[in-house]
This record gives structure tokens, C-alpha cells and sequence, in this order.
């Protein structure tokens, strides 16, 4: 068992490392992921409940984000949505809290490879590959739908095959962190007009236009996903600002 240490943070400078325990019970172990809103880490529960896993992932959120109140704003949003989705598609939700003014969140630790991995490996898929994991996203997708809750950034990176220890393969959709969910219609928007949040190349065009979405923006972004599963490429191609125009110009 690792060493449970005291989470100190320096004033201007990230402190997270292996050993460090979060509020008294959760000791991060190793580093998975990194990206602009925080750290993703396998960490140790030293109190989890009964029939609950001892190894689990938390998200933490930096402290350049931790003090920009519409990225606190997300990153509760993500929160509530992933408590409300229990279907076997999404990221369990464990717990979630603030440490040092950070706030994380405890969730399912996965092992396996995101689709953007396998297409590396692999490149194109037949349609007959595709329709297992099609299948299994869709009814993810349905399920929070159903409760009123549209990703908005699908991906290949946000697509999983999480491997149990029989070798079972369940794909997970990960990352509800720019999610729009009922619950959260009355209070204000957390992206300014004209300001885009997400994998353009995979975005509908009335997303792009900031308009009021429904669930359909995310079965368009399983078509493209789907588009660079068999053909090896995406439909709407280029760098910068080219992918935006060809959207919108002939979606």
C-alpha cells in the first residue's frame, strides 16, 4: 500500500504526485491522462465500501482552472451528469469533493484503449467490425437522452474498450465535461456566443452555429465517427478553420 502523505500545494505551482492522499482517503498512485481542465489518476481508496473497488480514477481539476468559475462551472456540470447515468455504457460515478480548493472526482478506473488507438493500429474497420461497438454506443447515447442530456463532444477519444478481468470488452463513453443537461437549462450559458468547445471535425452544423442543439447533434458525430471507422478518413478534412467552413458550407 502507498504511502498516504498530506496534499500540500504550493500557492503557484501543481503539487499532485504519487503518494499524496486526497481528503484522507484516496492515495494517487499513478498519472493516466492530462489535459486543459486537470489530471486523470489511478489512485488507491483507503475506505471503499463494501463490494466497491479499491483501485478507482479520479479527476482533478488544476489550479489555474480550479479559479476560472465557468471552468468550475463544467466541471460540476460533468459531475451531475454522470451521477444521474448508471447504465453500463458510461463511467460509474464513486464520489466526488474538493481538496486544497481542488475539487475531483472519484469514478470507475478503466483499463483497455480508446477508438482513436485502435483505428492507429488498425486503421479501417468493415462494417461487420463496427456494429458491436456501434451498438453498444448508441445504447449509451440512448440512456442520456432519455434523461435529457446531449454530449455535445463525442470522439474517437471519448470512446472506450474498457477489458474486465474475464477479458469481456464494454465500450464506455467518457468525458461529459461540456455535456448540456435539463438540469442545468436555467442557468447561464457556460461558452460566450461565437465560441466553439470541443473536436470541431466531429461537431454538427448548428453546433458550430451555436444554436440550440438536441440529440441529434450527437448521432451526427457518430455518423462521423463511424465515416472514419470504414472509409479511414473523416468527411470534413483540413486544419484551422477548414474543417468549420466545409461544415457548414455542405453538411
Amino acid at each position: 500500500m502507498s504511502a498516504a502523505l498530506p496534499l500540500k500545494l504550493e500557492p503557484r505551482a501543481e503539487a499532485l504526485r504519487p503518494g499524496l492522499c486526497l481528503d484522507g482517503r484516496y492515495v494517487l498512485e499513478e498519472l493516466i491522462a492530462q489535459g486543459g481542465m486537470g489530471t486523470v489518476w489511478r489512485a488507491e481508496d483507503l475506505c471503499p465500501q463494501p463490494g466497491m473497488p479499491a483501485s478507482v480514477a479520479i479527476k482533478v481539476m488544476s489550479q489555474a482552472s480550479s479559479q476560472d468559475p465557468s471552468a468550475r462551472e463544467r466541471f460540476a456540470r460533468e459531475v451531475e451528469v454522470m451521477r444521474s447515468l448508471h447504465g453500463a455504457h458510461t463511467v460509474a460515478y464513486f464520489a466526488h469533493g474538493e481538496a486544497e480548493g481542488l475539487p475531483f472526482l472519484v469514478m470507475e478506473l478503466l483499463r483497455g484503449e480508446d477508438l482513436a488507438a485502435r483505428l492507429a493500429r488498425y486503421g479501417r474497420m468493415s462494417a461487420g467490425e463496427c456494429i458491436p461497438w456501434l451498438s453498444q454506443l448508441l445504447t449509451g447515447l440512448a440512456e442520456a437522452h432519455e434523461a435529457g442530456i446531449i454530449h455535445r463532444d463525442l470522439s474517437p477519444r471519448n470512446i472506450f474498450f474498457a477489458h474486465d478481468d474475464r477479458g469481456e470488452e464494454t465500450l464506455k463513453i467518457l468525458d461529459f465535461g461540456i455535456a448540456v443537461s435539463k438540469r442545468y437549462q436555467s442557468r447561464k450559458a457556460l461558452t460566450e456566443p461565437g465560441t466553439v468547445i470541443g473536436s470541431v471535425h466531429y461537431m454538427a452544423p448548428e453546433q458550430l452555429r451555436g444554436l440550440p442543439l438536441d440529440f441529434r447533434a450527437d448521432l451526427w458525430a457518430v455518423a462521423v465517427i463511424l465515416y472514419l471507422a470504414i472509409i479511414g478518413r473523416r468527411p470534413f478534412e483540413g486544419k484551422g478553420m477548414q474543417p468549420l467552413a466545409a461544415i457548414l458550407r455542405d453538411p
